[in-house]
């Protein structure tokens, strides 16, 4: 068994990104009615602040657990088991600063889903545990695809969508109280979509397939198209099944 966990770090920059997030909101509203110009700075400024907190800090699981039984995804009090077979891909993202951020792909009921996960100086724990969730995906085949979600998917798109709208919401709700509403809500707009853009640069625009012929990676389209480099989010995931299908040949042998 092996686990991918929330870290402390993490855990205390959660308040952190909520009270960013309040002044967001309220701030610029509040100055609507002093100075414009002011005001559409501090949305820009306090937007751009908020989307890179998303980026680095933001996770939907507190804990990814790997078993023979499946991929067991922590979320709240809720627990969902993902069988193997339903698990697509994991992109990994680490920074400089030891922030490890990691992406589950999977499937579930005919639909693509993303959960993710952030730890900060935990680059063993991650490669350790990409590389157990590896092991159990080739355990009855070499895995030959790898699928990766998009804005297009629902599973991407609506929780940025909610964020987006949430936060339009609140901004123009403070507007009102300023008697403000038609400038707050501008403001509101201008900052959630800064914040939403930044976040949202971390996914592909479309579902990527990417299939292996021949120990070659291909983008999967109209036509097989060769990969020159394996995308960065994906070079640990692809390593591991390499090395998952090399243990399991020299098994067989």
């Amino acid at each position: 068994m092996r686990k991918f966990s929330v870290s402390a770090t993490a855990i205390v920059a959660r308040p952190l990104r909520l009270a960013l997030r309040l002044t967001m909101c309220v701030l610029p509203a509040t100055l609507a009615e002093q100075s414009l110009a002011m005001s559409a700075f501090a949305a820009a400024l306090f937007g751009l602040i908020d989307g890179y907190s998303r980026r680095l800090w933001s996770y939907s699981s507190r804990s990814f657990i790997a078993n023979g039984e499946g991929l067991e995804i922590s979320s709240g009090s809720a627990v969902l088991v993902v069988s193997w077979e339903h698990v697509l891909a994991i992109q990994t993202w680490r920074r400089f600063d030891g922030i490890e951020w990691l992406a589950v792909h999977y499937t579930r009921a005919g639909r693509l889903f993303v959960a993710t996960c952030v730890s900060r100086c935990a680059e063993a724990e991650l490669s350790t545990f990409v590389r157990a969730c590896a092991t159990y995906v080739s355990s009855g085949a070499p895995r030959q695809s790898i699928t990766i979600a998009g804005l297009c998917d629902q599973s991407v798109y609506w929780p940025l969508l909610k964020r987006f709208l949430a936060d339009v919401a609140a901004t123009t709700l403070v507007g009102a109280l300023f008697r403000a509403v038609g400038p707050a809500f501008a403001l509101g707009v201008l900052a959630a979509a800064l914040s939403a853009g930044i976040s949202a640069a971390r996914h592909s625009l479309r579902r990527t397939r990417f299939v292996q012929t021949d120990g070659l990676w291909h983008t999967d389209g109209h036509t097989l198209r060769p990969l020159h480099a394996i995308p960065r989010t994906l070079q640990l995931w692809v390593q591991c099944l390499a090395e998952a299908c090399s243990k399991q040949t020299r098994r067989t042998m």
